[in-house]
């Protein structure tokens, strides 16, 4: 359920637990395959898009490449 998205409180109570940190000392494990995913969300839900930061003292800046969303 942890993999599949489901919040460790809801996932808590299903199985009875009467508390989320017991859940989360059995199947903390798992959060490192969810921090993953969630990596990869970020990436995909962010684009590079160029920023024209204009000059400095009449030098020309270089366009700088910022990740935003």
């Amino acid at each position: 359920m942890l993999n599949n998205g489901v919040p460790v409180l809801v996932v808590s109570r299903i199985l009875g637990h009467s508390k989320a940190s017991t859940t989360l000392d059995i199947y903390g494990h798992l959060i490192s395959v969810m921090q993953e995913g969630a990596a990869r969300m970020t990436d995909e839900v962010t684009t590079l898009i160029a920023v024209d930061l204009g000059s400095v003292e009449g030098v020309e800046t270089p366009i700088d490449t910022l990740k935003l969303r």
